[in-house]
C-alpha cells in the first residue's frame, strides 16, 4: 500500500471509530426520552387512578358513619 492509501485507510477508520460512539449515544438519549414520557403516561394513570378510589373511599366512609349512627344511636365522632 502507497502512502495515499495508507492516510485514506487511516481517515476512513477514525472516521467510523468517532461515528460509533455518537450513534450510541443518540440513541441512547432516544431511549432516554422515550422512557421518561413513558415514565408520564404512568404517572398521570395513577393520579387519576388515585383519585377514582379516593371518591370511592369517601362515599364509603359516609355510608359506614350512616351505619355506625344507625347501629349505635350517634355519630362515633
Amino acid at each position: 500500500m502507497n502512502e495515499a492509501q495508507v492516510w485514506m485507510l487511516t481517515t476512513a477508520l477514525s472516521a467510523v471509530m468517532l461515528s460509533i460512539p455518537t450513534l450510541f449515544v443518540r440513541v441512547l438519549r432516544s431511549e432516554i426520552g422515550s422512557v421518561r414520557s413513558e415514565i408520564g403516561s404512568v404517572r398521570s394513570e395513577i393520579q387519576r387512578v388515585e383519585q377514582v378510589l379516593s371518591a370511592k373511599f369517601d362515599h364509603l366512609d359516609r355510608d359506614v358513619r350512616v351505619i355506625a349512627r344507625k347501629v349505635f344511636g350517634d355519630d362515633p365522632h
